[in-house]
């Protein structure tokens, strides 16, 4: 009898803490309570208090021999180059005229613009009270970088957009982009502000002219096709001074183009990598193999086949020619 009691107890000692333990798992999770947040959210600017230092020095990188050296393709044939300077004019940007930090910032973009560039094109500006037309430059004219310094530094000799409200601008520079040829882009500067529902719709306009410079016309005969003029490679790209991203709703999946904080590339590895990624294409990779030809070690690799981080192939066939082997 005692032995049994015995056998029960110890019996007892070692499922109580098991059911205990199953007990406590199945009991509802406690919850961290935290205080509520307070309503109608603040969106802030980024703290860029280290950067505002160093935003006063420029060493410029040497962009023409990282493009030799990566053959890398022009993919612009004109650059047109936007100062909204009549709509910077009236806002303070890190305790100075934000008319003043975007045309650094357009300095520091000629800075870096390799001086034998090879682009047509020129500056523009928007100015409050324009008299006549735009002029016309030649289609040939080469974006010269000291004449277009020179010319926003004297602020004469530049080709002026109406600054009465940016979607006028746009819509006269859509007259003026046209008689270009080529593929083109368009950078920006302006204050984010300035881009509302009504430049957005400029801007849509401007992609829609590029595409079909003569439109649709109605004619009496039937089954005739549509003339329409395609204008393939045209990018819209636009820069707001200040330190936020903003007006994404520019950007569509089938449109060419970006938007940039002004801060994000005043620094000279960033300007160097925003000129690279509008004017120009890719490295040339000779064999299509993933692999640049400037870090490709096998530039003749077949088709198709895998290849290592140094462009030789991953698992060589005897039948190989002796380069792809490496």
């Amino acid at each position: 009898m005692m032995k049994r009691q015995l056998v029960r107890y110890i019996s007892w000692l070692i499922t109580t803490p098991i059911m205990l333990s199953l007990a406590a798992c199945s009991m509802p999770e406690m919850l961290v309570r935290q205080s509520s947040l307070p309503t109608g959210a603040v969106i802030q600017e980024y703290e860029f208090s280290l950067h505002q230092t160093s935003t006063h020095t420029f060493d410029r990188i040497d962009l023409a021999s990282i493009i030799a050296y990566q053959q890398r393709p022009k993919q612009v044939d004109t650059l047109l180059l936007v100062f909204d300077a009549e709509g910077l004019k009236d806002h303070v940007y890190r305790g100075i005229a934000a008319d003043v930090y975007g045309r650094e910032l357009i300095r520091r973009f000629h800075q870096t613009l390799p001086t034998e560039n090879n682009f047509l094109g020129e500056t523009l500006q928007t100015v409050g009270i324009r008299a006549g037309s735009i002029r016309s430059a030649a289609n040939s004219r080469r974006y010269d970088i000291s004449f277009n310094e020179s010319a926003l530094d004297r602020n004469v000799g530049l080709a002026t957009l109406s600054g009465s409200s940016l979607a006028k601008a746009i819509d006269e520079l859509s007259e003026y982009s046209l008689q270009r040829q080529g593929k083109q882009a368009v950078v920006l500067v302006t204050s984010w502000d300035r881009i509302d529902q009504l430049t957005e719709n400029a801007v849509m306009r401007l992609r829609q002219r590029h595409e079909s410079s003569k439109g649709i016309a109605v004619e009496d005969r039937t089954g005739s096709s549509w003339a329409g003029r395609l204008q393939p490679g045209f990018c819209f790209h636009a820069i707001g001074i200040g330190n936020s991203h903003s007006r994404e709703r520019l950007y569509t999946p089938e449109s060419c183009g970006s938007y940039w904080a002004g801060d994000a590339i005043m620094q000279p590895s960033e300007m160097a990598e925003f000129i690279l990624s509008v004017l120009y294409g890719p490295p040339n990779d000779s064999d299509n193999d993933g692999i640049p030809n400037y870090l490709d070690l096998c530039p003749d690799t077949p088709p198709g086949r895998m290849v290592t981080s140094r462009g030789c192939l991953r698992f060589p066939q005897p039948d190989d020619a002796a380069g792809s082997k490496k």
